[in-house]
């Protein structure tokens, strides 16, 4: 996962099940399954969203890419995640299969992706290899490719990001179950974010778990400008963040100084 000393350990084996909404053949399950809208059948090119270069590695986990430069394999010591393209996907099918595999267990969670036409994330579809519970996902961005909203069943979220000039200064959580509301407010420095880093539960306080690896593939919008240097919430509880730049002014190191006072650091090769 994406939070704390777990970030980006995450990974996987790939595995595609028949019906991509649930891996269960059982009769009680048949029918159940959520139907996606129909999709706009865009193209993965995270090209776009790292436009001076990916990074080969995010805190110990190598970034393997393919000759089209789309990301096939994020591995860890934790965890595995692999993608796979559907090429020849219809407008209204899944376009990539996202699979986290947990190597200290073998639990394996699956996401079918639709994108948009601007080829991120639109929809999902997440189950898990020991449940036969179908979860669903819900992105939206702006004209400029940023995230705007997130919505996960699970919990019923929703998420809205606010963004000003590249950066994004607000994150606010509604609970659909208990009816609660959080705000995180972000801050920023003077370094560029040239490497297009996002730590989206570390640095900006969204509850993403494992959807969060689909950053590195380009599949949830854009970056920030700059980099960030502290998430405040609500009840003005504070994490800091402290960048290492090698010198091309991309990240090599990130220290979080966590609201527990707990430091912890992220390292990232290039």
């Amino acid at each position: 996962m994406f939070i704390k000393t777990k970030f980006f350990a995450a990974a996987l084996a790939f595995a595609v099940c028949a019906g991509f909404a649930s891996c269960s053949d059982d009769d009680d399950n048949k029918g159940n399954e959520p139907t996606p809208p129909t999709g706009e059948n865009g193209t993965a090119n995270p090209g776009q969203v790292f436009t001076q270069g990916m990074p080969a590695s995010v805190n110990g986990s190598k970034i393997t890419r393919d000759a089209q430069g789309r990301v096939t394999e994020i591995l860890g010591t934790q965890s595995k995640v692999n993608f796979t393209y559907l090429d020849d996907a219809r407008a209204n099918d899944f376009n990539v299969v996202m699979t986290v595999k947990e190597l200290y267990d073998n639990d394996v969670e699956t996401f079918n992706i639709q994108l948009n036409k601007q080829g991120y994330a639109s929809y999902a579809q997440e189950t898990s290899s020991d449940s036969r519970e179908v979860d669903e996902w819900k992105f939206t961005y702006t004209s400029d490719g940023y995230l705007q909203t997130m919505y996960r069943s699970e919990g019923r979220e929703t998420t809205t990001l606010t963004w000003v000039n590249g950066n994004l200064v607000k994150v606010n959580t509604a609970d659909g179950e208990d009816g609660t509301n959080s705000t995180a407010t972000i801050a920023y420095g003077d370094q560029e974010n040239k490497g297009a880093i996002m730590m989206f539960d570390d640095c900006f306080d969204i509850d993403m778990d494992e959807f969060a690896m689909a950053y590195y593939a380009g599949l949830l919008g854009k970056a920030t400008a700059m980099l960030p240097i502290s998430c405040t919430e609500q009840d003005m509880e504070v994490d800091i963040f402290t960048w290492t730049l090698d010198a091309n002014g991309y990240p090599t190191g990130l220290r979080i100084d966590d609201r527990w006072g707990t430091p912890y650091n992220c390292p990232f090769t290039w």
